[in-house]
């Protein structure tokens, strides 16, 4: 056996990206050698692992339980866990509570495994967390080549200790777009929501469409804060029956009811670092048209009229003139889905993936082992009880009472983030563009 991993990962997001690449990971490391234990952090609002493993049934799995709702006690949650299991290596994905959890048993002398951060974002505080952390993280596994780079230019984190694992897709038998397409059926798929994903942009791209008397549907895949916003600015296309809300879809629905149904997958997005569903519709012959988000450059997967069509974030007209060509240019959107094909398979098929986060934790297990470090962030009081009592004594009378620190949503039951820099740093955003020229 290579070794046991125990992934310590959210379980209230359950028809996501991140989903999906620990649902296949898992047997994949496991069919390696490796001992895999999924870590569902559960509270008491949001974090469900019963409703979790409805949809994605993990073979080996724990709950990680914290019902009151505070630092401490997340930490000690994770502490429990670790001890109980005692793995060699745990693997955060976007628990960060896990950092100071093993930085204490470090401290113990008693046992400590090492520490791994999967970072699946482009957002300023990941990598803030990273700077915050770095003296005791073993190392980071990053899905995209901008994420390694900024893992190093802003999370001051050694080259040696960044890893590249890309999230992958099932390749099936894709089925080609025809040589002459009528009516071009448009899919969009992700999260419901405007700063990241712009899906407001949706509406301004068919009215573009429109103009240029290009036939056409869209297929709309997905929730999220923008749902209601949305159906009522696409309202007069959904009376039409040119526009459809499919609502959240599972992976296998998502094949069924749109890969098999779209010719094309729009994708607007400010920032990506895949996606996990632009390989997905890639793997399914389906063919991409998206922005050049930030993320894109470096990657260098997207090749503008060679395995998709590209355009500027933000701009409408030319989004709906690289879709317009798909319908005018006979044979074009043919040869890019089967180029787009060929790229998953080599680079972002499901065994790739596998075999890089593989290659990556064989060789943290390999590194030097980090020490404890005494000064981490200060956990501060949260209410009366860790003012009178102390934060430790205070966590052990709320489990004896049963009393809750009740969150607003799912990332204050348990945070993304320790740094807490906000999402549109525009002075990160700076860097990372610039970063990510190839």
């Amino acid at each position: 056996m290579r070794g046991h991993i125990l992934f310590i990962a959210p379980s209230a997001y359950i028809l996501s990206g991140l989903a999906s690449w620990l649902y296949y990971l898992e047997p994949g490391l496991h069919d390696k050698g490796w001992k895999v234990t999924i870590g569902l952090v559960e509270g008491p609002g949001f974090h469900n692992p019963e409703t979790y493993l409805l949809v994605h049934p993990h073979i080996n799995w724990i709950v990680i339980s914290c019902l009151t709702g505070t630092p401490e006690g997340r930490i000690k949650a994770i502490q429990q866990t670790v001890m109980e299991l005692k793995p060699d290596l745990v693997a955060s994905v976007n628990i960060p509570d896990a950092y100071p959890a093993v930085n204490r048993l470090r401290g113990s002398r008693k046992y400590a495994p090492k520490i791994v951060m999967a970072v699946h974002g482009i957002e300023a505080y990941l990598y803030d967390d990273i700077k915050l952390f770095g003296s005791i993280l073993d190392g980071v596994v990053c899905t995209n080549r901008l994420a390694c780079k900024l893992s190093e230019i802003i999370g001051n984190f050694p080259e040696n200790r960044i890893h590249y694992g890309p999230c992958g897709a099932k390749t099936v038998d894709a089925s080609f777009p025809d040589d002459h397409i009528n009516t071009l059926i448009i899919a969009y798929s992700g999260r419901l929501e405007q700063w990241q994903k712009r899906v407001h942009d949706l509406p301004e791209i068919i009215k573009e469409l429109e103009k240029m008397g290009v036939p056409f549907e869209l297929l709309i895949a997905g929730n999220g804060p923008e749902d209601q916003a949305l159906r009522k600015s696409l309202g007069p296309w959904v009376n039409k029956k040119t526009v459809t809300f499919l609502g959240r879809l599972s992976s296998e629905c998502m094949h069924e009811k749109l890969h098999l149904r779209a010719h094309t997958l729009l994708m607007p997005s400010f920032w990506e670092t895949g996606p996990i569903v632009n390989w997905e519709a890639m793997a399914a012959g389906v063919v991409v048209v998206s922005s050049r988000f930030v993320g894109s450059g470096l990657e260098g997967a997207l090749k503008h009229g060679e395995n998709a069509l590209l355009f500027p974030v933000g701009d409408h007209k030319e989004a709906a003139i690289q879709l317009s060509r798909l319908v005018r240019e006979p044979g074009l959107a043919t040869r890019l889905a089967k180029n787009g094909y060929q790229i998953i398979k080599e680079r972002y098929d499901i065994h790739v993936s596998i075999n890089a986060w593989d290659t990556a934790f064989k060789e943290i297990l390999d590194l030097p082992d980090r020490t404890h470090r005494a000064f981490l962030p200060e956990i501060k009081a949260r209410g009366r009880l860790d003012n009178l009592l102390g934060i430790k004594i205070a966590e052990i009378i709320r489990g004896k009472i049963g009393k809750k620190v009740v969150a607003n949503d799912a990332g204050g039951e348990w945070p993304h983030s320790y740094s807490g820099t906000e999402c549109q740093d525009d002075s990160f955003w700076g860097i990372a563009k610039t970063a990510d020229s190839p």
